[in-house]
């Protein structure tokens, strides 16, 4: 992958993700506050993304994208640390602001993928691109109609968030246990990781639901 397709996907998924950002919080909270919170998350990434790239180079000497797990994990935990202080900084609501960051964090991980599939054409990366495209679409007809759902008794803000990330990093463990190389740098040991977090996400749902 070149470096203007990489440049295109970064400035396409973040561009994208603070509009989603944005769009789930405008009623709530001023725009200085909305952009100021994202900026900072999305600075945090960026920064993240070429650790892993830089990393990735020196490790492998290869492109970064010929793996996803390097700059996946880089970019993520960037984000987590990006995003945690901007909350402490900012004082958003907590589950509000995780649930608009988890439908921008899945756009960018649609965008970086599905530009990846395209130099060469990389069937795999087409495959989680449309996975990750599914879910934003699946994340906006539960917003839609979570409130109805008898099960979950709080009705709080936070479940369709929750439930895309828990889904997301639970087929993520999936994949790294099937093909380790289409999302993992470390083999299978990657499946435990995602497990461990799409677990907690999903315990937090759970937790959220009032049950």
């Amino acid at each position: 992958m070149s470096n203007i397709a990489i440049i295109i996907s970064l400035t396409i998924g973040i561009f994208g993700s603070l509009f989603l950002f944005w769009r789930e919080l405008k009623e709530d909270y001023d725009n200085n506050q909305i952009f100021s919170f994202g900026l900072l998350v999305s600075i945090s990434v960026i920064v993240g993304f070429l650790v892993g790239l830089i990393l990735k180079t020196k490790v492998q000497g290869s492109n970064i994208f010929s793996s996803t797990g390097l700059w996946f994990w880089t970019s993520f935990i960037a984000g987590v640390i990006g995003w945690t202080i901007a909350y402490f900084k900012f004082k958003l609501k907590f589950f509000e602001t995780l649930e608009a960051s988890a439908v921008g964090f899945i756009f960018f991980i649609f965008v970086t993928n599905l530009i990846n599939s395209l130099q060469p054409v990389n069937i795999k990366a087409i495959l989680f691109a449309l996975f990750s495209g599914l879910l934003v679409l699946i994340f906006y007809m539960l917003d839609s109609r979570y409130k109805r759902f008898s099960w979950y008794k709080s009705g709080r803000v936070g479940f369709s968030g929750l439930a895309i990330l828990g889904i997301f990093f639970l087929i993520r463990a999936v994949v790294a246990m099937v093909d380790p190389s289409m999302v993992s740098f470390v083999g299978k040991t990657d499946a435990i990781v995602d497990s461990v977090v799409s677990f907690i996400f999903f315990l937090t749902l759970y937790n959220l639901s009032g049950i």
